[in-house]
């Protein structure tokens, strides 16, 4: 097979970002959705970069401004070498491969708005309890059974994610479940990765600052299945989406198997399930055959991110059905998804998720809400409903059309919504509260200036089975401002209030 780019001269490491170079290093000029790779060539080479890699048109825009800038950086360091390529992104992923060629024996990549972690978390957790050394990779980090490794990104640059499949593997850990993200898709991030089985969560509305619409965003996820994932390989479909048949016929046109889970799917399919206050009893049909297990866990929502799990790990043929299902009970909550807060009374239950999108959110607390009815219901609880409080903010310099969607959707689902701050970043925090409200249309909300201050209040107003939900930050250990990060994180705090209001 011929090689998709040239060889490069002998070096030290590459590299795409110029504060991080080191002398020999080849650096590649990436642009970013603001960012010009070329505005960062004189600074690469000034801390030792030895050869750039770039694309043919730098930023896509202004070709000619481009091509003098290009020539000026050639004339100004003659005796540095430049690579052209027509995709820089593709390029360095590339490179990566060839330069951290070893990999774990089966790598399975699970993209989707949401549902991406707690699917890659119970693969790491059902394969380890099967005896296999497994890893995770994606927001909570790179997660092996001994060790966590943090990062800021959902899925890693293509040389962080080279490098450390390379490690994992040398480490004898030969199975490991990655988050896909979307924009981590479109920047070529998993690109030569061999990918052994995809699974598709879902597709809702989010990253619309990135891809501009939900035709790019869901375009960016189906690359997942029709171009990364390996002929040989396995697509797990959540078959209650809009994109099932999409995606299905892309499986079909490339010869790739392909598998549909939930209450529609054909081959693992939702039957019937019975909430209890530590989870759920469900039965499936996996197959054709009907199998019963208990999940510990409540919401549909997680008992069809495990279904997806199931069909990855089957997807290997390694392991039974039945060994699979027997070690589900032992798995444990996703740090931030739906995580039970301890110290409340038996008749009240705070919850911290990671839901900051419509659809997050909207699964969420419908999920809660059915799961209250239901166990109130079987247990044959006479007392009056509890309330569903919600307390949620948006972050800044993100998508902006689904602040007030978001409180229009906290405030139907919640008795009382605490409007709060979640990760303002560069925007003024006021600013974003007041366009959450401009789409509840009701009165039940509180403004609160501070995410504590919410998380107190909240507690606070708890009375006998209500559920408090505290979403959007779920495991995220600090709370971003313009010029500052403060450490805060939900969990704890709301442990703290929940200590300081139900304390004898």
């Amino acid at each position: 097979m011929m090689k998709p780019y040239p060889s490069l001269p002998p070096h030290s490491g590459l590299c795409c970002d110029s504060r991080h170079v080191k002398p020999g290093n080849v650096f590649f000029a990436l642009n970013g959705s603001k960012n010009n790779g070329l505005d960062y060539v004189g600074a690469a080479i000034h801390s030792g970069a030895a050869h750039i890699v770039m694309d043919q048109n730098a930023a896509g825009t202004d070709a000619a401004k481009d091509a003098a800038k290009l020539e000026l950086l050639q004339s100004q360091f003659p005796h540095i070498g430049f690579t052209i390529v027509g995709n820089a992104r593709a390029a360095f992923a590339f490179y990566a491969a060839q330069t951290y060629p070893v990999k774990p024996s089966f790598i399975a990549a699970v993209t989707g708005t949401n549902g991406k972690s707690s699917t890659v978390h119970f693969c790491r957790e059902i394969w380890g309890l099967l005896g296999r050394p497994s890893a995770s990779i994606g927001t909570m980090g790179i997660i092996t059974q001994n060790q966590v490794f943090d990062f800021k990104l959902t899925t890693p640059d293509a040389l962080m994610l080279h490098e450390n499949l390379q490690n994992l593997a040398r480490q004898k850990i030969d199975h490991v479940a990655i988050e896909a993200s979307s924009i981590g898709i479109d920047q070529h991030r998993l690109d030569f990765l061999p990918i052994r089985a995809a699974g598709f969560t879902n597709l809702t509305q989010d990253h619309l600052d990135y891809h501009g619409d939900m035709n790019a965003y869901r375009a960016a996820k189906l690359k997942l299945f029709s171009e990364l994932l390996d002929p040989m390989g396995t697509a797990v479909i959540n078959a209650d989406t809009p994109e099932f048949e999409t995606i299905q016929t892309i499986c079909r046109t490339r010869k790739i198997r392909c598998w549909g889970y939930g209450s529609r799917g054909a081959d693992l399919k939702i039957l019937n399930r019975r909430p209890l206050l530590t989870g759920q009893d469900v039965i499936v049909e996996i197959f054709g055959h009907p199998y019963e297990f208990s999940l510990p866990l409540i919401g549909e929502f997680q008992l069809s991110n495990m279904l997806c799990t199931i069909g990855i790990i089957l997807s290997e043929e390694r392991f039974k059905i039945e060994d699979i299902l027997a070690v589900i009970p032992s798995i444990s909550a996703v740090p931030g998804r739906l995580q039970k807060i301890p110290g409340t009374p038996d008749d009240r239950a705070v919850f911290v998720d990671y839901a900051h999108t419509p659809d997050g959110l909207e699964t969420v607390l419908r999920n809660v809400r059915d799961h209250q009815s239901q166990q109130q219901i079987s247990q044959q609880i006479s007392q009056q409903n509890g309330r569903i409080l919600c307390v949620f903010g948006c972050g800044g310099d993100r998508d902006k059309t689904k602040r007030p969607i978001m409180g229009g959707i906290a405030a139907r689902l919640s008795d009382h919504v605490y409007v709060t701050d979640d990760n303002p970043r560069s925007e003024d925090p006021a600013t974003i509260r007041a366009e959450i409200i401009r789409g509840i249309k009701g009165k039940n909300f509180s403004n609160c200036p501070t995410r504590r201050e919410a998380i107190y209040q909240a507690v606070t107003d708890l009375k006998p089975n209500d559920i408090l939900i505290i979403a959007g930050k779920g495991h995220e250990r600090g709370q971003i401002f313009a010029d500052h990060v403060d450490d805060f994180d939900d969990s704890e705090v709301a442990h703290a209030a929940i200590t300081e209001v139900f304390s004898p």
